[in-house]
C-alpha cells in the first residue's frame, strides 16, 4: 500500500477519535485506549508497504484496535492472576514465618512451665511424657507407688494447663 506522510496524517486525524472510542469500550480507560490506538497507527505506518488490506483501511484499523484491546485485557488478566498467586505465596510465607515464631515462643513457654514444676512432679512428668515410660516403669525406676506416679502426673498436668492457658492467651492477643 502506498501511503505518504500527508495521507497518513489525514487518515490518523479522521479516525483517531472513533478508534479511541472503540478501544475505550473494551478497556474502560481513556489513556490506555489512546495508547492502543497510537500503537496500532505506529505499526500501520511501519508496515504500510507490507500490508495487503482487502477491505477498507478504516475496517482494517478498527479490527486492529479491537484485537489490540482484547490482547491488552488478556495480558492484564494474566498479570492480575500472577500478582494474586504471588500475593498468596507471600501470605503463606509470612504465615509460615509467624507460625514458626509462634511455635518457637510456645515451646519456650512450655519449657519454662515444665521447669517451674516441683522437682518430684517434674521428674515423673518428664519420664511419662518425654521418656514415654509407663506409670509402672516410672514407679519401679523411682521406687514409688503407681498411685503416686498417677498423682504426680495429674498434678503436673493441672499446673501446666493453668500456666499454659494464660501464656497462650497472652501470645494470641499479642499477635493480634
Amino acid at each position: 500500500m502506498e501511503l505518504d506522510q500527508n495521507s497518513f496524517e489525514i487518515l490518523f486525524k479522521s479516525n483517531y477519535k472513533r478508534l479511541c472510542n472503540v478501544a475505550l469500550r473494551i478497556v474502560n480507560d481513556l489513556a490506555i485506549a489512546e495508547n492502543i490506538v497510537q500503537d496500532v497507527f505506529c505499526r500501520f505506518w511501519e508496515k504500510r508497504h507490507q500490508l495487503g488490506i482487502q477491505l477498507s483501511v478504516q475496517a482494517y484499523l478498527r479490527r486492529a484496535v479491537i484485537n489490540e484491546s482484547l490482547n491488552y485485557l488478556k495480558k492484564e488478566q494474566a498479570l492480575a492472576k500472577r500478582n494474586e498467586v504471588y500475593a498468596m505465596e507471600k501470605m503463606d510465607e509470612r504465615n509460615s514465618t509467624e507460625d514458626l515464631l509462634f511455635a518457637k515462643d510456645a515451646q519456650q513457654q512450655i519449657n519454662l512451665a515444665i521447669n517451674s514444676l516441683p522437682p518430684a512432679c517434674k521428674q515423673v512428668f518428664l519420664l511419662s511424657r518425654f521418656e514415654k515410660l509407663s506409670y509402672k516403669q516410672i514407679a519401679e525406676t523411682l521406687n514409688i507407688s503407681v498411685k503416686t506416679v498417677e498423682n504426680q502426673v495429674s498434678k503436673a498436668l493441672k499446673i501446666l494447663r493453668g500456666q499454659l492457658i494464660l501464656i497462650f492467651l497472652y501470645i494470641f492477643f499479642e499477635l493480634m
